[in-house]
């Protein structure tokens, strides 16, 4: 298990910020997630429905970020 923090990331739904591990079979388990909203960083509720659909939508970004600043592969 490897974890990971991301602290500002440009996305498709916005800026977000997450941390997270990286588990065996290279899935990526985010544990905090928070979005930049108007007045400043929103932290969603990881475990929220909506939240793990955002999530979801957000896995290739998220991959292709680790991969391009880690030295490991994420496929």
């Amino acid at each position: 298990m490897q974890k990971f923090s991301i602290s500002r990331l440009n996305t498709s739904i916005g800026i977000i910020k997450l941390e997270g591990e990286i588990r065996q079979g290279q899935i990526i388990a985010i544990n905090q997630f928070s979005i930049m909203g108007t007045d400043g960083w929103l932290e969603l509720d990881v475990p929220h429905q909506h939240t793990q659909e955002l999530i979801q939508g957000l896995q290739d970004e998220v991959a292709l970020h680790l991969r391009s600043t880690t030295q490991s592969s994420i496929d």
